[in-house]
């Protein structure tokens, strides 16, 4: 079958970039693969190597991106089929298309849709304008009007997509609470080659540096000084992550590295795939701190959706320290493989407390690795070929 996978911002090197790249790698042992996306510069080969994935079966299919219309007519039926009509030729080509990119998704043309959701990142308010002062101050016979249309528009639109994916049971709950169709869980897959070596005094944490410091490793650096300060001798902490495009980005690096730099602490940027196995197989810890003092019911999606770092410390045998909050706690149980902290005091007792006592940090990390099994390579192809059976007209066992 010819399948198309829309990625909006494909071309980058994120955990939801692998996970669609899987996806499409997987899909291309059996069927006619293409990648939709648009990126000029996208380098197939450059991506494929970071991502740690086989691409070579795969094709890709530049479009450039298009401005959503203003449909010049307040006819509902004209402006309900224009807004099916618009983009039609991203899915038409396919005879199953994949929508990966967490906005609203287009009108699918192919004959069968598959919604692969990361996070819902635009609510049903907040694309319809609902949210904005015009839409209250209109007449209310005007937006009893409007609204039954923007109903029946949205319901038509997820009609199209037979099967909707998301990636943890956190992911589920917003993607039906915002945008109504039930999900199945997809739980992104474990990159093969993590296993535990000799275990080094060594905390890691990972995840890129942004000026908004959204994985928030100014938290985990001030609270390595106060961890150094309270007796915390012979270990380091080592920031690993991509540094974003901006000047604000280093800015933010540099200053991280300023604030560190009477501590035993590093900061790598821009590490290999070796380079990093090699760090988790040797770290006793990882830190983990996306979420912190973010409000989860206004802000959802600036938590932890679901955290493949996480899994990967856990196949390395690195017992993870991760803040409570968004998909983390379906991987951790606490006390067993890992810990979960809601607060710095919470933070640097588990801290302690693994650091300090090697049988426990021994029993919890051959924990963390049984548990990591869970999101094996192998799991994830038996269960997308399961979720996909009815969509690509194939028995389960692929």
């Amino acid at each position: 079958m010819k399948v198309g996978i829309y990625q909006y911002y494909w071309g980058g090197v994120g955990g939801a970039q692998r996970y669609v790249a899987v996806v499409a790698e997987l899909l291309a042992h059996h069927h006619d693969v293409e990648i939709v996306h648009h990126r000029r510069d996208f380098d197939p080969a450059r991506v494929a190597e970071a991502l740690d994935v086989d691409l070579s079966r795969v094709r890709f299919r530049f479009e450039p991106e298009r401005l959503h219309g203003r449909w010049g007519t307040n006819n509902p039926w004209k402006r309900l089929r224009c807004e099916a009509e618009w983009c039609a030729d991203l899915s038409a080509p396919y005879e199953v298309f994949i929508d990966s990119s967490d906005r609203i998704p287009y009108f699918c043309h192919a004959p069968r849709g598959v919604l692969l959701t990361h996070f819902p990142l635009v609510t049903f308010e907040e694309y319809h304008g609902r949210l904005a002062p015009t839409w209250t101050h209109r007449p209310w016979p005007l937006r009893a009007a409007r609204a039954a249309f923007q109903r029946l528009e949205w319901r038509r639109r997820f009609a199209t997509y037979d099967l909707c994916l998301v990636n943890s049971q956190y992911t589920k709950y917003w993607f039906e609470r915002l945008w109504g169709p039930p999900a199945q869980v997809l739980y992104p897959p474990l990159r093969e080659g993590f296993a535990p070596q000799a275990k080094q005094p060594l905390i890691l944490a990972i995840g890129a540096f942004h000026h908004s410091s959204h994985k928030r490793q100014d938290v985990l650096v001030q609270n390595f000084a106060e961890l150094c300060r309270a007796g915390l001798a012979d270990w380091r902490l080592v920031l690993v992550g991509a540094v974003g495009p901006r000047p604000e980005d280093r800015a933010y690096v540099e200053r991280l590295r300023s604030e560190g730099s009477d501590l035993p602490m590093e900061i790598r940027t821009d590490v290999s795939a070796r380079e990093l196995r090699d760090l988790l197989a040797h770290a006793a810890i990882l830190w983990h701190a996306m979420g912190y003092g973010v409000d989860a019911q206004r802000d959802p999606s600036r938590l932890e959706h679901f955290g493949m770092v996480i899994t990967e410390a856990m196949a390395a045998g690195a017992v993870p320290i991760a803040f409570r909050g968004g998909g983390i706690p379906e991987m951790i149980a606490q006390g067993e493989n890992g810990v979960l902290w809601s607060s710095f005091d919470e933070l640097r007792q588990a801290t302690l407390e693994v650091a300090g006592d090697v049988a426990l940090r021994t029993r919890m990390a051959a924990a963390a690795v049984e548990r990591s099994r869970d999101f094996s390579a192998a799991r994830f192809q038996a269960r997308l070929f399961e979720l996909l059976a009815a969509v690509l007209r194939q028995p389960v066992a692929a």
